[in-house]
């Protein structure tokens, strides 16, 4: 073992696999996969067993559970039916996870194992316990006789932000995959990847929501309230941490329809939260402070108000224009910008080239995906109901991860 070597082993602290397994990868490479390798796909159904079974207060790890049923996987799979008879992995994939996200390292290494790769997957720094469970069921089904064949695939491990480590890493993959801030991914992009190795960077990006005011004020309370469950889900269990977190609501209708649904849908959220374990900390509460008057002080006067009955935990902030930079001045732990317009065009002014995901409610995924479209928008890649906006799906970002992560063998 060579020097770099030796530095790198210090950097690393394994919770799935170990060092030895990473230098014969590196010293000898490894044989990709097919695409849905039947083993692969026996791994993830038993894996979705385990997680069926965690706690409900860890909603993210049913969430995972679900996503990876053996139904769930052949309805998937449906999509690469082509794909796969002509495709391998690449060979050794490098992922690195954000530190605000739980399980955002699982998915991105789902996605590596489907489309036949080695995954080096770089954990999260802040400690989760959806971390710890999730290493620990992975340690277990890799132990079982039927899956020793996947260990080399699975390397989970955590490492500071070090030459170190980033410079090996990267080195011996052939595709990297990036999720996290811009500063991270500028960082890991200081670190080359062989010449032929592919780069998936998934930056900072914001969402919003928009609402159509006249089918809410028509919609039974009933619906009401599970609309605001919904946006309960999509928002605080993961303090809007997420890109694909609305950072806006908008509303569409009159003058008057507006108010209406707006004064009615955000007390239903009032009252949804006083029912949920959440609770609002110190240093979030003042970030939110902060970011509002960042927000008034580099814009215009009149641009925003703070709404009328908003407090520590539903922070609403008034826009009175669309022209208003949604990802300069996000926040999260329950800070929304808030806007009332006549017409969907309307709304064509907050979204820039990183607005990523537009939920809805009262409109038609096919109406909403017609005006991106018939308007040339720089922005938007996914449109999801409002109660969707964590759901992960293999293409993210408008990239196509098992495809990316995979090399097609073409005959001329």
């Amino acid at each position: 073992m060579n020097t770099t070597d030796s530095a790198l082993e210090a950097q690393l602290t394994w919770q799935v696999g170990d060092f030895a397994t990473l230098l014969t990868i590196k010293e000898h490479g490894i044989t990709p996969l097919p695409l849905f390798s039947p083993l692969v796909k026996d791994f993830f159904s038993a894996w979705s067993e385990l997680l069926s079974t965690c706690q409900p207060a860890l909603p993210d790890l049913r969430a995972l559970g679900f996503f990876l049923r053996r139904r769930a996987l052949e309805h998937m799979q449906q999509d690469y039916e082509d794909l796969a008879q002509r495709s391998l992995g690449v060979g050794v994939v490098f992922h690195s996870s954000p530190s605000n996200v739980p399980t955002n390292f699982a998915y991105s290494f789902v996605m590596g194992l489907l489309a036949g790769n080695c995954n080096l997957v770089r954990l999260p720094k802040k400690p989760f316990p959806q971390v710890d469970m999730i290493c620990a069921q992975l340690n277990e089904l890799l132990s079982r006789e039927e899956f020793a064949a996947l260990q080399p695939y699975c390397l989970f491990f955590s490492c500071a932000s070090t030459p170190e480590a980033l410079g090996p890493l990267s080195a011996m993959s052939k595709a990297r995959v990036i999720f996290g801030g811009d500063d991270n991914i500028r960082k890991l992009h200081s670190y080359p990847l062989p010449p032929a190795g592919r780069d998936l960077a998934f930056a900072d990006r914001y969402s919003l929501a928009v609402l159509n005011a006249a089918t809410y004020n028509a919609a039974a309370e009933s619906d009401q309230v599970r609309l605001a469950q919904s946006f309960f889900q999509d928002t605080y269990l993961n303090d809007q941490n997420a890109c694909s977190s609305p950072a806006a609501v908008v509303w569409v209708g009159t003058k008057e329809g507006c108010p209406q649904a707006a004064t009615v849908f955000w007390q239903k959220l009032h009252e949804h939260l006083h029912t949920q374990p959440y609770a609002l900390q110190a240093r979030p509460a003042l970030s939110k402070l902060e970011q509002v008057m960042v927000a008034a002080a580099e814009n215009e006067a009149g641009t925003l108000e703070v709404a009328a009955g908003s407090d520590e935990v539903v922070t609403r902030v008034q826009l009175h224009t669309a022209k208003f930079s949604l990802q300069r001045y996000k926040g999260n732990s329950g800070l929304f910008y808030e806007l009332a317009v006549k017409s969907l065009e309307e709304i064509t002014p907050l979204i820039s080239a990183d607005c990523q995901s537009l939920l809805y409610y009262g409109f038609s995924g096919d109406e909403l995906r017609d005006m991106v479209v018939s308007k040339r928008l720089v922005g938007i890649d996914r449109i999801v109901p409002i109660g969707q906006a964590l759901r992960f799906t293999p293409v993210w970002d408008g990239v196509d991860m098992i495809a990316a992560l995979s090399r097609q063998v073409s005959v001329l």
